[in-house]
């Protein structure tokens, strides 16, 4: 019995120290530990003189008191040393605008610190229309060298390629409808938003590639529990790459994000910047 109740309380204290070492883990290591991930997608509509392009891809950085312009610093010489031809930020900037104690003009330098020579774009999430942050989000990215689409698409067409950015689904108002006007089968159309879950509503359409944040990856992924419960529009895609089997074979990818919401922890989900090269594809 004695033995039974020794043995008991030993693997009580294993379980409590593993778990106690998993917490520092998620608390202290992975928030930090950034990552990069690359992705090819191709462009079977390319001109002859399309030599491929590479987009950097960002979101969800939510600064505030757990992730700061110190930590973006690593994010921006990251991004940099990719050398993108376009960047893309796909919302959620800072956490809670109506407590954020920074210079939002510091986070305006820091993003005109990336460089790309097709541009940059961004698209707002919830938290950018939330805690008053609606007006003043425009402003402290285009500072930073943005253009913020809000249902509207920009065409690059010495590329051949149209970029669609649609406004928030949540806070926002968000809607596919330039999308389905606008999408042109001859060219290589992408579509950046913060929801993940509107590609299901535009698989009817041709879209080629899609990148949006929102989920976190999951943000904290422990025996499949997810500590955000897969926010809404952000149940049925939460990380990577997925390839629809519709006509486009359109390519969603979900960022992991930067940043940390609601709790400053991370497992499992290593913040990311993505590097999606698109190449020229078989005609």
């Amino acid at each position: 019995m004695f033995r039974t109740i020794k043995a008991f309380f030993q693997a009580m204290l294993i379980f409590i120290a593993i778990a106690a070492l998993v917490a520092a883990y998620a608390r202290y290591v992975e928030p930090h530990r950034l990552t990069s991930a690359e992705l090819a997608v191709e462009n079977n509509k390319a001109s002859a003189g399309f030599g491929g392009i590479t987009v950097a891809v960002f979101a969800d950085t939510h600064f505030g008191k757990h992730y700061t312009l110190k930590n973006f610093e690593k994010a921006v010489s990251l991004i940099n040393s990719g050398n993108p031809d376009m960047i893309l930020f796909c919302g959620d900037l800072i956490d809670d605008f109506s407590k954020y104690e920074g210079d939002v003009d510091e986070i305006s330098k820091a993003l005109s610190q990336l460089s790309a020579p097709m541009g940059k774009f961004a698209v707002c999430g919830n938290h950018d229309h939330g805690g008053g942050a609606r007006h003043a989000y425009s402003d402290i990215m285009e500072n930073g060298g943005f253009a913020v689409l809000r249902n509207e698409f920009v065409l690059f067409e010495d590329a051949g390629i149209r970029l669609f950015g649609l406004d928030d689904f949540l806070l926002g108002s968000g809607s596919t409808g330039i999308v389905r006007e606008a999408a042109d089968e001859s060219c290589f159309n992408i579509v950046i938003c913060h929801e993940p879950d509107i590609v299901d509503g535009l698989l009817d359409c041709s879209v080629d590639l899609m990148a949006a944040g929102h989920s976190h990856g999951g943000q904290v992924n422990l025996f499949g529990y997810r500590h955000t419960f897969q926010p809404r529009y952000g149940r049925n895609y939460f990380k990577g790459a997925y390839t629809s089997d519709n006509a486009p074979h359109t390519v969603l990818y979900v960022n992991p994000g930067l940043g940390t919401t609601k709790m400053p922890f991370r497992l499992m989900a290593p913040p990311e910047v993505t590097f999606i090269a698109i190449v020229t594809g078989k005609a």
